[in-house]
């Protein structure tokens, strides 16, 4: 298992206590292509050899809200539950951008590599060379109708759409099919309407008489139909509209 670790993980606050960056980064090479670790701190503990303690200090503040990050996203926390219900497993927040800087960088050091074995062999970087390689890259960027180009857009398009994800799983009172309910969360782009969804979630909890009597749908059900636009059956108000109704009588 590899994971390529950013160098500006060094530079955040992350590293101000040393058991949260070495944490930090194994959850990092842990994470699957979500960027969810659904580990609890005792398997982390033992795939990584690294002692319980270590790992549950690094979690905890790594949970915490954190002012200083570059971040402003779940109040700089850099990971969050994906489910209320269990005290472990974890959703590295921002993960995405996390892989994007690694690559970056990764890239930027084979560029290097390459134009110092250039160099050593005494071939010169000509400005033809780079014209051609600039006019390569216009062309590839101009190609929008392209299906590798289409699919590199959506895929970002579809990451830059679930960053709110989690705080819609935890506050949603039943958890099943968590990943095709993420999917259907990016497909529709729902970060924009997250508040939204999220107050009419705790108001239908509250009050909605179908799920006060257990007839909740699943998650994707509910995000599907675009749940949170239907009308709200207030279970309180129905039955003050019956205790009026028998008084008449």
């Amino acid at each position: 298992m590899y994971a390529k670790i950013f160098q500006q993980i060094y530079d955040s606050s992350v590293c101000e206590d040393w058991q949260v960056m070495i944490t930090f980064q194994q959850l990092l090479i842990l994470a699957n292509q979500d960027g969810v670790v659904d580990m609890t701190p005792e398997a982390i503990s033992r795939r990584t050899n690294i002692p319980l303690k270590i790992i549950s200090h690094g979690i905890r503040k790594l949970e915490q809200p954190d002012p200083r990050s570059r971040s402003g996203d779940m109040e700089g926390r850099r990971v969050v539950l994906i489910d209320n219900h269990r005290d472990w497993g974890w959703w590295i927040v921002n993960y995405q951008h996390y892989r994007e800087l690694a690559k970056a960088e990764e890239k930027r050091e084979a560029d290097r590599v390459r134009i110092a074995a250039k160099r050593a062999d005494g071939k010169p970087l000509t400005i033809n060379n780079v014209a051609t390689c600039r006019t390569a890259s216009q062309g590839v960027a101009k190609d929008r109708g392209s299906e590798a180009y289409t699919e590199a857009k959506e895929e970002k398009i579809s990451v830059a759409h679930a960053t709110r994800f989690p705080e819609f799983w935890q506050a949603y009172p039943r958890h099943e099919n968590q990943k095709r309910a993420r999917d259907i969360w990016r497909r529709k782009r729902l970060d924009s309407k997250a508040d939204a969804i999220i107050a009419d979630i705790h108001q239908r909890t509250a009050s909605h008489r179908p799920w006060l009597e257990g007839f909740i749908p699943h998650a994707t059900t509910y995000l599907n139909g675009e749940r949170w636009n239907d009308a709200i059956d207030n279970a309180g108000q129905a039955a003050a509209g019956r205790e009026d109704f028998s008084g008449a009588i």
